[in-house]
């Protein structure tokens, strides 16, 4: 770990994103189920570091291998925040904070499930997050702020709208919005390859290469589906100086994927793209042979607007 720091730090430093001035130097503090480490000191502005809270569900115990004392492997408890969670997300426990903590053991799960439901049953916030390497040509955002109080002049921008809604899908698309089936690539990796990804791809390049100013990518928190998607749409259709090139022959390297997600975390720090994403995403733009697209009704025509 102490050989890979230097590394680390100088792929970080050249990487697109923003970096602060850090003032003080960071301070870990580790914290494990068998930790005997006080908690974190409070943080302040006299604070003379920035604590770093590293957790980790795993125990040290004996294991009886070749050496005598290690760490047991509990699945799931660091890597899959997903299955430990139960689908809890960080902007829900912070808001549900002191509810969750006041909740008795046995009550936890069902609070949990009853919070989902409420954040289901909410149309959420409107988000929206132009990108700002190229000066907000795509814009990442939540379907909430699918308002025309929150959006451009219809005739210089165009709406993406990932959903499962039956009707939106059957009724609501026109030359400059499109509502394409939100398949999830953790449970739907063909359909999002075959029908989420290419047709929304499309849909932008077309809609780019007209006179519209700007793309609005919409899905339902703004942190997963839409942010692969435009990570997609960067690498296949922009240049390394956030110019619109509409050319999507040319071959991708998973560097250039990288720098392009970089592009989208850096204007969207609420983004949180599963990993099931980013490696379907990844598979489509280095695929020799991208999936072609569907022949489906969703298809608009790429006209202008009259």
């Amino acid at each position: 770990m102490e050989d890979g720091i230097q590394k680390w730090a100088e792929l970080l430093n050249s990487s697109e994103y923003t970096l602060p001035h850090l003032t003080k130097p960071l301070r870990p503090f580790w914290i494990s189920p068998d930790s005997s480490n006080p908690r974190p000191p409070v943080i302040d502005e006299s604070t003379p570091f920035y604590a770093i809270v590293c957790l980790s569900a795993s125990q040290r115990v004996q294991d009886g291998a070749d050496r005598t004392l290690g760490f047991t492997y509990v699945q799931g408890s660091g890597d899959d925040h997903e299955m430990w969670s139960k689908g809890l997300t960080p902007d829900l426990f912070w808001r549900h904070k002191s509810e969750l903590l006041a909740c008795d053991q046995d009550d936890l799960e069902g609070s949990i499930v009853q919070i989902l439901t409420d954040a289901r049953n909410s149309d959420g916030a409107a988000i929206l997050n132009p990108v700002k390497a190229v000066r907000g040509r795509i814009v990442v955002g939540t379907r909430a702020a699918n308002h025309p109080m929150y959006l451009d002049d219809p005739d210089t921008c165009a709406i993406l709208v990932l959903t499962s809604n039956p009707q939106q899908l059957e009724d609501h698309s026109s030359a400059t919005t499109l509502y394409v089936r939100e398949f999830y690539p953790k449970q739907h990796p063909i359909e999002f390859l075959t029908q989420t990804l290419p047709l929304s791809l499309q849909f932008i390049r077309t809609r780019l290469q007209l006179s519209t100013s700007r793309v609005y990518i919409l899905c339902k928190d703004a942190k997963d589906l839409s942010v692969g998607i435009a990570t997609a749409a960067l690498a296949l259709y922009f240049n390394e100086s956030g110019e619109f090139i509409g050319d999507h022959s040319h071959s991708v390297t998973k560097d250039t994927a990288k720098r392009r997600l970089q592009w989208v975390l850096s204007s969207c720090p609420g983004a949180n793209p599963s990993r099931a994403t980013l490696k379907r995403v990844n598979e489509y733009l280095m695929s020799p042979r991208r999936p072609s697209l569907l022949e489906r009704s969703a298809v608009v025509s790429p006209e202008e607007p009259s």
